[in-house]
């Protein structure tokens, strides 16, 4: 299965640090010359960001300057970082416009103390009052008027970066990404990752839709509103009320996240009693929308396999050969300098991976050496892999120390991950507990949402590819994601074909278009594994096509005994990492939101819940 890697975009930084720059760079001009710090230090440009089409959004202003952002992409690159936390841009920042619709191409165009409108790709401007909505700014504030220099500590919004939560193992915080406090007015508690249906107001019978509503989409009320005005597009234009399928008029956030989950949607039309009475084929909608996608009862025949092993897994640290004197040898000098090579822990189709030693300081690495004649007609995977790896920075990715190119070889020293991959612990203990397997899920939904946060989606999340960090008593205390050589950033939905068979989503089968979810679904697949240790599509002869035929049809069993003692709320997240509808399926802070997740959760008290309930 091969894939064409799309365009990488310029490599960009926080706004923290570019805060700190500004700092660091005013203390050093007024050093320089103490009698004209004013004068000589060169002005930030102060300007405000909206998000195309969002009246509710009430912008962020940021520092602009031109020793800081080298070229355009790069400002867009970290706009898309500040804003991907507060609104919903699927692809990122990819163009800006003025008020007025003019395309900006150049940071030069960008006047200090103006507004401009961010949108994603393929979006048309959209011309609205935006700064309307813009009495209480969402902003990077200098200390000071002008500048940073009365002083040297970071602030709050330094602290608080967009990035901030995703470098966390678990959870999420209560900032957006810039340091302010989230905008709901019932406060973060009230909002959670919930599918809810909406009856759109019209001729009977209805149109029945679904909707996903989380912190982003959703912060309050209003948001909500213009979620559902986007899902449901009513004829008369936004929606202005909501009812509850009892009638009740929704006046506050909190109420789409209480026991009802069927609202009706309305624009100014008037509102009748009869409206709530629903017609044979929309209860017959509604009872389809609330029909639990999964099955409960046994499953017939052996207990499912766990897939073969892939071969050319990323480096575990686990070593298997002997060190050969000539791989030292085939080191360029300045690596033969630094580092002495050992032993082979990880070998592929076109590269081989080693341990090796800084000679100075004795700390381990991998050290990966692909041989570029074995990857002819490939070299853009290696080439992705590379280009990836150097825009990231997260505990929860290995990271990419440095890299020296030859004509022949390409070496990689990476950080080294010495407990081994996934796939061998659950070989080895078979499932996991349910504290065990959320501190994992944990770790790879912190990398996974960090990697969306950037468009970056990694293609290949699978056991093997996941690196085990281990205690000194043997005891898994975390784990790392590795191998990005099929990881892309997303300008538009893909259709490349690829991955591992196990762990692909419905819509890469479907080939109709995917984007950054199939990294959760793949995610789901690796929970539901550990917790009860086999995967939840298989094929009993494995045979690859009625492997296929499993995942399209979608049907997610949680046969008993392996599943009953596991807690509703392990099973409700599984359940929703592999909704076949991506824009239904739980995104990767989503998952981090789910109360399943939180490091309080008593999963004892609900393990029954789920099994005795009707299976209807």
């Amino acid at each position: 299965m091969e894939n064409n890697l799309s365009r990488s975009g310029s490599r960009s930084s926080s706004v923290c640090e570019l805060e700190k720059d500004l700092h660091d760079m005013k203390i050093m001009k007024s050093r320089t010359n103490p009698r004209n710090t004013v004068g000589s230090a060169r002005k930030a440009k102060r300007i405000r960001f909206f998000r195309n089409g969002d009246k509710f959004y009430s912008g962020v202003t940021i520092p602009v300057l031109q020793e800081r952002y080298r070229s355009f992409d790069s400002l867009t690159a970290d706009l898309t970082r500040v804003l991907v936390d507060n609104v919903t841009l699927p692809s990122g920042v990819r163009t800006i416009y003025s008020l007025e619709g003019r395309k900006i191409g150049k940071l030069e165009e960008l006047e200090d103390g103006q507004s401009y409108v961010c949108s994603g790709v393929g979006e048309p401007f959209k011309r609205l009052d935006y700064e309307a909505s813009a009495v209480t700014p969402q902003s990077f504030r200098l200390s000071g008027p002008e500048s940073l220099s009365d002083s040297a500590s970071p602030s709050p919004a330094r602290a608080n970066n967009r990035l901030s939560r995703y470098l966390l193992t678990n959870g999420s915080g209560n900032t957006t990404g810039n340091g302010t406090a989230r905008v709901s007015p019932a406060g973060d508690n009230v909002v959670r990752p919930r599918i809810v249906t909406i009856i759109r107001n019209g001729v009977k019978p209805r149109k029945v839709c679904r909707l996903l509503l989380n912190k982003r989409n959703s912060p309050t009320l209003e948001h909500a509103l213009a979620a559902i005005t986007e899902c449901i597009k009513l004829d008369t234009g936004c929606v202005r009320k909501v009812f509850t399928q009892s009638g009740t008029a929704v006046t506050a956030l909190n109420q789409f996240f209480e026991d009802e989950d069927v609202f009706f949607a309305y624009g100014n039309e008037r509102v009748n009693q009869e409206d709530f009475e629903l017609e044979f084929e929309e209860s017959k909608a509604v009872l389809q929308c609330r029909k639990n996608p999964i099955t409960k009862n046994s499953r017939s025949g052996p207990k499912p396999r766990m897939p073969v092993k892939a071969s050319g897994a990323a480096a575990s640290g686990e070593a298997r050969g002997d060190a050969e004197p000539a791989a030292s040898q085939l080191l360029p000098h300045p690596l033969r300098l630094k580092y002495s090579v050992g032993k082979i822990i990880g070998d592929g189709n076109f590269a081989v991976v080693r341990i090796c030693k800084d000679k100075n300081t004795g700390k381990e690495y991998a050290l990966k050496i692909i041989d570029k004649a074995k990857c002819k007609g490939k070299e853009h995977y290696v080439e992705a892999e590379v280009r990836v790896m150097k825009k990231l920075c997260h505990p929860r990715i290995v990271s990419l120390i440095e890299e020296q190119d030859c004509p022949e070889w390409l070496f990689l020293i990476m950080e080294l991950v010495s407990g081994g991959d996934l796939f061998d612990s659950i070989a080895a203990v078979c499932k996991f507990s349910e504290p065990q397997a959320r501190l994992l899920i944990g770790h790879l939904t912190s990398a996974i949402a960090y990697l969306h946060s950037l468009s970056i989606v990694h293609r290949d999340i699978k056991p093997e590819n996941l690196l085990v960090e281990v205690g000194p008593d043997g005891s898994i205390r975390g784990l790392k994601l590795a191998d990005f050589g099929l990881a892309v950033e997303v300008w538009r939905p893909l259709h490349a074909v690829c991955g591992t068979p196990t762990y692909v989503a419905p819509e890469i089968l479907l080939e109709t278009g995917y984007g950054l979810k199939i990294d959760v679904w793949a995610a789901g697949v690796i929970l539901y594994i550990l917790l009860c240790g086999f995967p939840p599509f298989s094929s009993p002869d494995g045979d690859q096509e009625k492997l296929f035929d499993a995942i399209l049809s979608a049907r997610l069993e949680f046969p008993a005994p392996h599943w009953e003692r596991v807690s509703a709320g392990a099973i409700d997240l599984v359940a929703n990492m592999l909704r076949p509808q991506p824009e239904l399926r739980f995104a990767a802070e989503d998952v981090l939101d789910h109360a399943w997740m939180s490091d309080d959760y008593d999963e004892s008290c609900d393990f029954r819940t789920w099994y005795d309930e009707d299976s209807s």
